[in-house]
């Protein structure tokens, strides 16, 4: 003899196997999130490690500068690119300066570009050096 529960059993088998396919779809996807943002920071402090890179060369490069050679120096807001570093691990780093009475502020972008999505990400780093004497020596990063 039969009784009104003979589908019950299915049906709690078939909620518990839906139950268990939603965690597992959304573990896969914080997963998946957690690795694209840990790709994105790790992208990003290497843009920003190579910009500084490129900023303490561009100011060791004007620190051996004769002050009067680097009083020829464009001024703001034109610029004048002070270092040029050819790709190195898909980064380009460049560097530019401007001269604003007796500083120099430094403006540093490294660059990236993803051939497959076809997306440049940029990191600046901004810095300044003053006169010293016959020399202009490293002040700081600015904001």
């Amino acid at each position: 003899m039969r009784t009104s529960e003979e589908g019950m059993v299915t049906m709690l088998g078939i909620s518990l196997l839906a139950v268990m396919l939603m965690l597992g779809m959304a573990l896969m996807y914080m997963a998946r999130n957690c690795t694209e943002t840990e790709r994105i920071f790790r992208d990003e402090a290497q843009l920003r490690l190579a910009a500084e890179s490129g900023m303490e060369e561009a100011a060791e490069e004007l620190s051996k500068r004769d002050a009067d050679d680097v009083a020829d120096m464009k001024t703001f807001p034109d610029v004048e690119c002070v270092y040029d570093r050819e790709p190195l691990d898909g980064i380009h780093v460049m560097a530019y300066a401007t001269r604003r009475g007796e500083r120099i502020e430094l403006l540093a972008r490294a660059s990236r570009s993803d051939p497959v999505s076809g997306r440049t990400s940029y990191r600046s780093v901004h810095g300044c050096m003053e006169r010293s004497g016959e020399r202009y020596v490293w002040h700081g990063w600015l904001p």
